[in-house]
């Protein structure tokens, strides 16, 4: 497998408290042989995500040499309070503002005055879906959180490239059993 990314949960704004760190790995082989199902169930489950509690703990097995199939990059904390993305204001209730719609299409941050809908690469937040939304479970029945959302502009060999999203996903430190989950939306 591929590795595709890692994060330090305590670097995920709302999770600062946590300790662990969130690996991912990805089958870029199983997903050209269409032998997958790009995240979230399905017969071939050609992704591995995983929580370590403990960072001195062994390797996950899946290779710490494993070749990234996206290029190394650097990330900014730029702060600021998200508001939910069209799916899931519906989903949810929530109104969207009454003001015209002033951005300059769905990837623009401040589409409505005074809102801030981050729809690229993000660490926590609020998820831009492309589809419906997909919000994974845990095996407690909780709704997992977004640690990490990966773009399409990250990298021409993803299996989102051609336009969408990875979402990765974790429990809650207040789960019994720490999980984790990939989403792969397309456009």
């Amino acid at each position: 497998m591929s590795f595709l990314g890692q994060v330090l949960l305590q670097d995920v704004p709302g999770r600062q408290s946590e300790k662990g760190l969130v690996s991912l790995h990805y089958c870029l082989k199983c997903s050209d042989q269409g032998q997958m199902s790009f995240g979230r169930g399905g017969r071939y489950r050609g992704y591995a995500v995983t929580i370590f509690d403990d960072l001195a703990a062994a390797p996950d097995g899946l290779g710490t040499r494993a070749r990234s199939c996206l290029p190394a990059l650097v990330a900014s904390l730029s702060e600021v309070e998200e508001f939910p993305g069209l799916h899931d204001c519906w989903e949810l209730g929530i109104e969207l503002p009454d003001a015209e719609i002033e951005g300059a299409g769905d990837l623009d941050e401040e589409i409505w005055p005074g809102v801030v809908h981050v729809a690229r690469s993000k660490l926590g937040g609020w998820p831009s879906w492309d589809q419906d939304s997909q919000w994974p479970e845990c095996s407690e029945g909780k709704r997992m959180g977004l640690v990490m959302q990966l773009d399409y502009e990250l990298g021409r060999h993803s299996p989102w490239a051609a336009g969408g999203h990875a979402f990765l996903f974790g429990c809650e430190s207040a789960c019994r059993a720490r999980e984790a989950d990939l989403v792969i939306q397309t456009t």
